[in-house]
């Protein structure tokens, strides 16, 4: 190895940890944003879409689960029926409403963001991935729009 490799190895090799300690330090991790999961509807498909949503909600990291009071936080809302007339049981038509809500609000709180989809009895865990992508893109939205009531959602 010629001198000049050499060198440069041992400058990364003393910068490359400093700088990865730096990194860690610069931002501390973000605690998961509490949410409330509801659904309302009486269909088949709906009720195995909010049960995949659950799951996916269990397996992101960014958010946790938690009880219908206590902490601010935020609600999802899937409102689901059968999609199919003609040949029930195999869709539902899904109305998805993420809320800010906290014990002093009136009401049911904060409309964040809200959207339909149709979703097939065989791509209910697609359609859930979609439905948490939509919160965590509402997450987003709030910390850059509202950091007031972000931060609410961070506190212990």
């Amino acid at each position: 190895m010629r001198l000049h490799s050499r060198c440069i190895l041992a400058v990364l090799c003393t910068v490359l940890p400093w700088l990865s300690l730096q990194a860690a330090e610069a931002e501390p991790p973000v605690p998961p944003v509490p949410v409330v999961l509801r659904h309302a509807g009486t269909d088949p498909v709906g009720f195995v879409l909010a049960g995949s949503v659950s799951q996916a909600l269990g397996s992101t990291p960014e958010v946790t689960q938690v009880s219908e009071t206590g902490v601010p936080r935020l609600v999802l809302i899937v409102a689901t029926v059968d999609g199919s007339v003609e040949d029930p049981g195999k869709q539902t038509a899904a109305s998805i409403n993420v809320l800010y809500d906290a014990d002093t609000l009136p009401l049911n709180g904060y409309l964040i963001t809200g959207l339909v989809q149709v979703c097939g009895i065989t791509r209910t865990e697609a359609c859930a991935q979609e439905i948490v992508a939509t919160l965590l893109a509402a997450v987003a939205r709030l910390r850059t729009s509202h950091p007031e009531l972000a931060a609410t959602l961070l506190s212990p």
